[in-house]
């Protein structure tokens, strides 16, 4: 998950909507469909929000920040946007450790973590 973002942030992309949501692992039906998609691999989706911009990380001035399955620390609505999304990929992280989906709601701990993280 960190080196999608990392990628994206290379070519200096913004997804601006980094959530556990967004991201998903290939599965053999993905695989067959797909000569790149790597079985058990995941991916980040949903690009609806993303921006490429002229300037990168630690470059680019702060932008609005758009809606987002993340909430918002202390009000802000002006950042910088990689670090926004630096900032979401850890809720993503922190959510399912704490055992709670999106909305602060109890979840099971996802399969994903087990996999990935155990």
């Amino acid at each position: 998950m960190v080196e999608a973002v990392e990628l994206l942030h290379r070519h200096n992309i913004a997804h601006m909507d980094v959530a556990i949501n967004n991201f998903v692992v290939a599965m053999e039906h993905h695989v067959q469909l797909h000569d790149c998609v790597e079985l058990g691999k995941i991916h980040i989706i949903d690009f609806g929000a993303s921006h490429q911009f002229e300037l990168g990380p630690g470059q680019q001035p702060a932008i609005e920040l758009p809606p987002t399955q993340a909430p918002k620390p202390q009000g802000i609505k002006r950042l910088d946007p990689f670090s926004w999304d630096v900032y979401c990929l850890g809720d993503a992280f922190q959510l399912p450790l704490r055992g709670e989906d999106d909305h602060n709601r109890k979840q099971p701990q996802p399969w994903i973590l087990h996999r990935y993280a155990a």
